[in-house]
Order: C-alpha cells, then structure tokens, then sequence
C-alpha cells in the first residue's frame, strides 16, 4: 500500500512539475511575443533559452517564430528565413496548425522585401499573431511611398490611421518608420529644424533595434536635413554612416538572396523526397527552381548596371535639353542664304532619315535679312504655344501662319535648327510631353496612347518610335525611371 501510494506522489508531483514547466515556457513565449517589435534582442535571447529548454515541437516551433519575428526587426532576413522554415519544418505533421500560416506569411514578407515575387504563399491575414501591428507596418510603408512622392495629405491620413496601434512611450520598430514619416513632413514643409527633430527620435529608437535597412534610410534623411540646415560637420558625419549601412544593408540583401534560394530548394526537395510515387515530377520541379535562381541571380547582377546606364543616358538627354533651352537665341548669319528644295508637311517616319539635316541642297538664295528675323521670331512664338501638337500642323499651314512661304520658311528652320521641319515638329512634340511627366505626376498613370494624342502623334507605334530616337528609351522605360528615380533625377539635375 505504501508502495503504491509512492508511486502515486511521484507521478503527481511529475506531472504537476511538467504542467509548471509548460506554464512556464507559455508565459515566456508571450512575453518574447510582446516585446518583439521594440525589444527583439531581448526577446530573441528568450526564443533561442526556449529551444534549449523543451522538446516539445509545437512549442520549439513557436520559439523559432518568435526568433524569425525579432530577426526580421533587426533587418536579419537571412536569420529571419533560416528560423521560419525551421519553424514549418517542426509543424509538418500539424499542416492546419495556425503557427504555419504565420510562419508561411512572414516568408511572403520577407520575399517581399528581397523583391523575390516569385515565392507566393497562401495565408489567411486574420491568423496572424501580430496582425494589428504588421497592418500597420502596411500602412507606414504605404506612406513611405507617398512621401517619396511627396504627397503630404496621403502621408498624414495614413499616420492617423497608424497612430492608435503605436506605442510611442515605448517605441520600437513601427515607431522607427512613424517618426521618420513626422520628419519627411516638416521637411517637406521645409521645417528643417523640426524634421530633424523627428530624425533623431527616430534614430535612437533604431539603434535599440539595430537594423541596418532602417538605419540607412533615417541617415540619408539625417544627412539631407544636416545639409540643408548648412551644419557640414554633422552632414559629413552622417554622410559617411550612411554610406557604411548602405554597404551593410546591400552585403545582407545579397546574403539572404542566396540563402532563400537555398531554403527553397532544400524545402522542395525534402517535401518531394516523402513522396516515391512522385519523384519523375520531383526531379522536374527542382531542375526548373535551379534554372529559375540561376536566371534570378544574373538578373540581379546585371538590373542595377542596365538602370544605371539607361538612368545615365536619360540623365544626358535632361541636361543636354536644359542646356539647349538656356542658350539665346543664335543670331542671323551676314553670309549668303541658301535657297532650300521643297518640304512637304510633317511625316513622322521622316525623323528616322539619317540625313535629315542635309535635306537642303547648296543653291544661291534670296532671303532678306528682315524676313529671316521675322521668320525666327515667329518660330519663338511658335515653340511658346502649343500649336505644335495639332496633328494637322503641316509646314505649308505654318508658313500661312507666319505670312512666309514655305520654301523661305523650310531655309530658316534648316539654318537655325540645323534639322528638317519634320524632326524639327518631332522634337518640340517630345520635349513638350517630356516636360509634362517631368512636372505633372498625374502623366505618369497615364496610357502611352494618351501621351502620344496628347503631343501630336497620329499613332502610338510612331510616337514610341520617335520618343526612342530622340530621348534614347521608350517612353515606358522613361516613366519608370521616373517613378523609380525621381528624387536622384532631381538631384542630378
């Protein structure tokens, strides 16, 4: 009897130590859950005693989620990859557990912020464990756009909606990118002494956190700000951090790239091993995600070079036009004035002609002096006004409107514009649409069709044609960069 009252203790003091064990390793997860988003060192210390701690695989794969969690604050995405796919990879026998919805979702954001697309996964965004807080995430990068774009209205919305999910007597990673936000508004405003007020906030809440893609961009603000205030010291100081996280953020951008084709692979090929049946179609499969993170990684290599150069070219068309358009007016030659050959009216296909400025043959003219200012002057008025994108403008209806005719008219343009009058048309067509993206944003959205009505073209083939040879790239290629590039355009400019 007193044996097996014993044995009785025993067990209920074992299980009474295991439920005190499981309580205790449940209350430590919730609070790692807690301070994640403003203390994720602390809290991925507390992941990584918990693994040590059970053996209990749901609870290990919490822990390793949690991890993921802290490391995607830090900016450790290549850590944050390698813990979510530990975390699926315990939970592969609980495919309905809600843990593999969260897990597979931060991966999604994860590749996201690698520009990886295509990795999809399927995720229902009411499972989440943190699903306010990645919301808003949602939306301050959402106004992180907007201020790039430099749309104060939107960006001020978008914090008020965020504002009631943050924590700003206890700041931490959203708090980074609010605070950042507040400062792009002052600056916007041109408040610079208030912007970098915001700045600072926001970087000595970052340098608990430690993340160096957050970090980059507060010190590129930090050193807009500085420059702008005319304090040199701290631009160079700041300058020069900046440029030390950028290296750092790119180093770990490349390293978690690598490290995601990795994990994908080795995901596939350790699904596909279980099932014998399907190894023909597994072997397919992973032979097309080799080919694709080849094919991925050369792109990457070569994307940026191919914008630079293309944004480079761009960039030498801006000058050269702004540089065209501030010089004065050429003055009219004393020597003899050559009579042209005929011109007939605009033909966009004739700006492809390759020696289209030497249409004019070497003939003995009769131009006087007073109808070639005349004329010039005409032209100026002309180039002011939109009369240019009427698709019926022709070089006959142009010399009825400066009272000349047209071979007279065909002679000055050649002269002083060194092109025919169709390149001549072609060109102020272009540069007025040019101008249009350049200072309207709203012509970025719209259709190429539209721009090429909008300016004169007959056709949208003709005008991407004549946009190509003029600027260098097509106009969708040129609406990116401008989207994409828009603040260094303005710089560089």
């Amino acid at each position: 009897m007193l044996k097996r009252r014993l044995i009785l203790l025993f067990c209920i003091f074992g299980f009474v130590s295991l439920q005190a064990q499981k309580t205790e390793i449940h209350k430590l997860l919730e609070q790692a859950s807690e301070m994640v988003f403003y203390n994720p060192k602390e809290a991925k210390a507390i992941a990584e005693h918990l693994l040590k701690l059970t053996d209990n695989p749901v609870q290990k794969a919490e822990a390793y989620y949690t991890s993921a969690v802290a490391s995607y604050i830090m900016g450790q995405y290549d850590e944050a990859l390698n813990q979510a796919f530990e975390s699926k990879k315990l939970l592969l026998k609980n495919t309905d557990f809600p843990l593999n919805t969260q897990n597979g979702a931060l991966i999604h954001r994860i590749f996201n912020q690698l520009q990886l697309s295509d990795y999809q996964v399927d995720y229902f965004p009411g499972s989440f464990i943190h699903q306010d807080i990645l919301q808003t995430e949602d939306l301050l990068v959402k106004a992180q756009f907007f201020a790039e774009e430099n749309l104060r209205d939107s960006i001020e919305i978008l914090l008020n909606q965020a504002e009631p999910s943050l924590n700003l007597s206890n700041p931490g990673y959203l708090e980074v990118m609010y605070y950042g936000l507040k400062g792009d508004l002052s600056f916007g405003k041109k408040d610079f002494s208030e912007a970098l007020k915001f700045y600072r906030k926001a970087d000595s809440v970052e340098t608990k956190l430690n993340n160096p893609f957050l970090g980059e961009e507060i010190y590129k603000k930090l050193t807009a700000t500085y420059l702008a205030l005319d304090s040199i010291v701290h631009y160079q100081k700041s300058n020069e951090i900046a440029k030390q996280l950028t290296s750092k953020s790119f180093e770990i951008e490349n390293k978690a790239s690598n490290q995601a084709y990795n994990l994908m692979t080795k995901s596939f090929d350790e699904s596909y091993r279980k099932k014998e049946n399907f190894y023909f179609t597994t072997f397919v499969l992973l032979g097309i995600l080799v080919i694709l993170g080849l094919v991925l990684k050369i792109i990457f290599g070569i994307r940026n070079k191919n914008k630079e150069k293309t944004l480079i070219q761009l960039l030498n068309y801006l000058k050269n036009h702004e540089i065209k358009a501030q010089q004065p007016e050429m003055e009219i030659s004393e020597k003899e004035i050559f009579l042209p050959s005929s011109d007939e009216g605009v033909k966009e296909s004739e700006f492809l002609e390759k020696d289209s400025k030497k249409d004019i043959p070497s003939k003995p003219g009769t131009l006087l002096k007073e109808s070639e200012e005349h004329i010039l002057s005409g032209l100026s008025k002309f180039e002011n006004s939109t009369r240019f994108t009427q698709k019926d403008m022709s070089l006959g209806k142009l010399a009825a409107r400066l009272n000349t005719n047209t071979k007279y008219l065909s002679e000055v343009i050649n002269r002083h514009k060194e092109k025919n009058f169709s390149a001549y048309i072609n060109e102020l067509r272009i540069n007025y649409i040019i101008q249009k993206l350049k200072s309207d944003s709203a012509y970025l959205h719209y259709k190429v069709s539209y721009l090429a009505d909008e300016c004169g073209f007959s056709s949208h083939s003709s005008f991407t044609t004549v946009f190509k040879s003029i600027v260098g790239v097509s106009p969708s290629v040129f609406i990116e960069l401008i989207k994409d590039d828009s603040k260094n355009i303005n710089d560089m400019t």
